[in-house]
């Protein structure tokens, strides 16, 4: 018998995971190469021919030992750090303080050294800083900043890195470029062009169509190929890399011990000035990466975390001689576009980084610049925001709205502000403008709409004769439906809105709404109480609605000092309630007498049409009841077995209690000679809402059984009944439907 062929062990799914993350993280590595080697050089270019030494040494220990510690200490799926273009200006602008100073010999090992010992101990001190600012908890400001000002950041700080790769993509150097601008570009300069433009397309092109391939080193791989291949046929405008030796620094404080007490002192201001621009730019441009990075990926992080763990990284590298960190997006995304999920991509970046000087060196005389810059240019592109490209196409696709404007002009202004004139300028402007914005949006939603009580009575169900007084009183009451917020900005709209409401003849209680309105301020505060004073004085009532007696305005209105003891203002919890405060302030007025006086028997609308002999044998299926204040009469889910009617006292019929278990909705409330509770016992169904005593109150019940035995045996009393309750459903369905018509309206 022939023997089956052994089944391959497959892969266990950790050493998947784990290898899918080296991968990952050699993507990420491969795109911070670039950074590593130009930052470096421009961050010591004051420095001379030393710049290529010391600034590749500070970069990688920058990238190295600062993105082990953030990868070690950050929380976001993918901690990644490194120097970036705004942070290295400005440490670069140190490094060349310290390189004019004339008492400091770079010519020899021990300048330099202590050269960088000074700019790593600025490095530490901006460290120290972001510690502070994250646990001040400064980070989570990020949080707050509008979309359109953080889509043009993130699309400016793109527009910076394409820019600075246009001499590279050239093949010149910026002192030519210099001295003879344009006639400095010959025929030959094309080759170069071609080669990181192809670079560029292959990389970005992997990319999108082969997101977990290493596109970045399969890209570079391939151009350091056809870059050899074409010196071999004789190019010759091709630009490497200078193959220098670089090595990690160590104890780069030291020599401050020794000879740098003089140095400190004399840029001690210089050394703090640079410290805190690194720490409050470079503190902002991780929060803002971070947001940004959220956006795109759909995690969630803590910004005050990283920020400390940022601070930490800036510490450890510039006890090294390194140059400050940042959260290095363009790393993140790297890594993540290949796969990669967790920190252990991140570390293992920072690694590979470390192993490609280390023990790559020869290979640096390799890496055309042209390339190098096809690399940076792909990754450009990856970092433009995908909210700003999804608003592009919008406009492409034919849509002309006003917000889609707006909010692509901020994107715009944003971006072209960062690439002139830097991410902290870029960021203000946007927010200057969006801050505008707002502004001007709660300027233009305050009044929502207003109408008096005939069309919106209460849900108070009054005795007819009451309703007589009333049906012409309502429109006396005037409802004004406010929207947005009530702060300092749009206080004088608010006046110049109501003020001339308050002034309009014919109305005597005017209600200010608030259920739309979102904050009050302050200002806003004060403003409600003078008109509130004002109208008083002219012998009406301004009162507010859609204040409880603990919630958010009711908390605002009694800080400020407008709401309590003595006040004009009055306050309920909904319009329904302040429509019929208002409605009872008529009928004193008019000498109606008081709401809820007793109504007999006789009286209620149940019996109406019928003998005192008929009278009398209805009343004998009638069970008397009493309810204490605020005593449920029955509740929403009870059997629907009777009916009752109210001979004294008020019943409110109610929702189920909102989340914060303050407020109820009243769906009807019923004065005394109205019928309740027959729509279920008719039916059949349960209670749909619950019943509650607004004060003690008489009643009688009629259960279902009792009603079925007085048809039987008074079939005539029976229909006379039956048809009240008919009458009495038809007019509450009435005032229901134009109630909920103009609620809804």
């Amino acid at each position: 018998m022939s023997r089956l062929p052994p089944v391959p062990e497959r892969q266990p799914r950790r050493w998947r995971s784990l290898h899918a993350e080296a991968l990952a993280g050699l993507a990420g590595a491969a795109a911070a190469l670039p950074l590593v080697l130009t930052l470096g050089v421009l961050a010591f270019a004051a420095t001379g021919t030393a710049a290529a030494l010391l600034g590749v040494a500070a970069a990688l220990a920058a990238n190295v030992v600062g993105g082990l510690v953030v990868a070690a200490l950050g929380r976001t799926p993918m901690p990644t750090a490194g120097p970036s273009t705004a942070t290295t200006v400005i440490f670069a602008s140190l490094v060349a303080t310290l390189a004019a100073d004339p008492a400091l010999d770079l010519s020899r090992p021990a300048g330099l050294a202590l050269l960088v010992a000074v700019a790593g101990l600025a490095v530490c001190a901006a460290g120290v800083l972001m510690i502070v600012m994250g646990l001040l908890h400064l980070g989570s400001l990020a949080r707050y900043v509008p979309q359109p000002v953080l889509a043009g950041f993130m699309n400016g700080v793109a527009l910076l890195i394409l820019a600075s790769q246009a001499l590279p993509l050239l093949g010149l150097d910026s002192a030519a470029w210099a001295a003879r601008g344009l006639s400095a570009l010959t025929a030959e300069h094309a080759l170069p062009l071609l080669l990181g433009l192809g670079t560029a397309a292959l990389a970005w092109t992997l990319m999108r169509r082969r997101p977990h391939w290493p596109a970045q080193l399969l890209a570079l791989l391939l151009g350091v190929l056809v870059a050899q291949a074409a010196s071999a046929l004789g190019a010759t405008a091709v630009n490497y890399l200078p193959a220098t030796p670089t090595v990690l620094p160590s104890a780069l404080p030291w020599p401050l011990w020794a000879d740098g007490a003089a140095l400190l002192q004399r840029h001690a201001g210089a050394l703090l000035l640079t410290a805190l621009l690194i720490a409050l730019l470079g503190g902002l441009e991780s929060v803002l990466s971070i947001a940004a990075t959220e956006a795109e990926f759909d995690f969630r992080s803590a910004p005050n975390r990283e920020l400390v763990a940022l601070g930490w990284a800036n510490v450890a590298s510039g006890l090294l001689g390194g140059m400050a960190v940042v959260y290095l997006r363009l790393r993140a995304v790297a890594s993540w576009q290949a796969g990669g999920r967790s920190r252990l991509a991140a570390a293992t970046g920072s690694l590979l980084l470390g192993a490609a000087f280390v023990f790559g060196q020869p290979l640096l005389g390799l890496m055309p610049v042209a390339v190098l810059a096809g690399l940076m240019v792909a990754t450009a592109l990856a970092l433009i925001d995908g909210w700003s490209r999804q608003l592009a196409q919008q406009w492409w696709d034919g849509e002309r709205s006003t917000e889609l404007r707006e909010s692509l002009a901020i994107v715009a202004l944003v971006g072209l502000m960062t690439l002139a004139l830097g991410f902290a300028a870029g960021v203000a402007v946007g927010l200057a403008v969006a801050l505008i914005q707002f502004f001007r949006s709660m300027n233009q939603s305050l009044l929502r709409v207003r109408f008096d009580a005939a069309a919106q009575p209460s849900r108070r169900v009054y005795p007819r004769e009451l309703e007589a007084v009333l049906l012409p009183a309502r429109r006396r009451i005037e409802v004004i439906e406010l929207e947005g917020a009530l702060f300092f900005g749009n206080t004088e709209r608010l006046t110049a809105v109501v003020e001339p409401l308050l002034r309009t003849r014919g109305h005597d209680v005017q209600i200010l709404d608030l259920r739309r309105v979102s904050n009050i301020d302050a200002s806003g505060a004060v403003t409600l109480g003078r008109l509130a004073a004002r109208r008083a004085q002219r012998g009406g009532a301004l009162w507010l609605a859609g204040v409880t007696q603990d919630n958010r305005h009711a908390h605002s209105l009694r800080a400020y000092g407008v709401l309590g003891e003595g006040r004009a203002l009055r306050v309920f919890a909904d319009t329904d309630r302040a429509i019929e405060a208002a409605e009872r302030w008529l009928l004193e007025a008019a000498g109606a007498g008081p709401l809820a006086a007793p109504v007999p028997l006789a009286q209620c609308a149940l019996v109406e049409g019928l003998t005192p002999a008929q009278l009398g044998t209805v009343r004998a299926f009638l069970e008397p009841r009493q309810l204490a204040p605020g005593e449920r009469l029955f509740a929403e889910g009870d059997p629907g077995d009777r009916l009752y009617v109210l001979l004294d006292g008020l019943i409110d019929v109610v929702g189920s209690a909102d989340a914060d278990r303050r407020t109820r909705q009243r769906f009807v409330s019923f004065s005394p000679g109205m019928t309740l509770g027959e729509t279920a016992m008719l039916d059949g169904g349960g209670r749909t809402a619950d019943a509650l005593a607004d004060g003690a109150c008489t009643l009688y019940e009629l259960h279902r059984d009792a009603l079925l035995a007085l048809t039987a045996q008074h079939p005539v009393i029976a229909a006379a009944l039956y048809r009240n309750l008919a009458l009495h459903l038809s007019q509450r369905l009435r005032d229901a439907a134009t109630a909920w018509r103009r609620a809804a309206g």
